[in-house]
């Protein structure tokens, strides 16, 4: 199996992510509120993790629900965490995971026995080590059973000599060198400015927003 990272166009990313296509299964960022432009600059506001007061095991209950018609035991639900290799303690509040064990989280929910590929959705995740840590050790796991695509603004989470391919509005193609880093943005100002030009974004729901150097 294999893993391509994605770059390039935020909108044209989610859009190709959406497609559908059997045996594919896509998690998006629900935590990022808004990916915007300023005077040139791309911008990514994230919010709090959804579903923060719930522990893993009501998280993986409460989504499943539908899915099945009784109510899963933790037996079960420790299986369902195994078939993604997802290692959360069942007791842990979502709202303390990382955004990558959320992301990770939002896969146990949505995978089907018949899945071959999934897209992960990481574009406006800031950069960390332990961020990079954890996405890599996740797409290491991932791989050994599916195809992977995985969406990022910030290009150190990239390793060397991987498969890389560019969205654009023109279409996709290969992506070679260049570096993109994303950095904090000064919040108080830029909701400020954010506000003169009505975004579609209540102010009070922003935990961080993010600057991506361009290339």
């Amino acid at each position: 199996m294999s893993v391509t990272f994605c770059v390039g166009n935020i909108s044209v990313k989610r859009r190709a992510f959406h497609t559908a296509e059997a045996g594919c299964v896509t998690v998006d960022n629900d935590d990022v509120l808004l990916c915007f432009s300023l005077s040139g600059k791309l911008y990514c506001a994230q919010g709090e993790i959804p579903y923060a007061n719930l522990t893993v095991r009501e998280y993986v209950a409460y989504n499943c629900s539908l899915r099945y018609d009784h109510p899963l035991s933790d037996r079960e639900i420790r299986y369902l965490l195994r078939v993604c290799d997802c290692r959360l303690p069942l007791n842990k509040r979502v709202g303390r995971l990382s955004r990558v064990q959320f992301r990770h989280l939002q896969l146990v929910v949505r995978v089907e026995l018949d899945s071959k590929k999934i897209r992960l959705n990481f574009d406006g995740l800031d950069y960390s080590r332990r961020h990079r840590r954890q996405l890599t050790d996740m797409l290491q796991s991932l791989s050994k059973r599916y195809d992977v695509s995985v969406a990022v603004t910030d290009l150190r989470f990239i390793p060397q000599l991987a498969h890389v391919v560019r969205y654009e509005k023109e279409g996709v193609s290969a992506y070679i060198g260049g570096v993109k880093s994303s950095y904090p943005a000064p919040r108080r100002l830029l909701l400020k400015e954010m506000a003169k030009r009505h975004l579609p974004l209540n102010r009070h729901n922003v935990k961080r927003i993010l600057y991506v150097k361009p290339l």
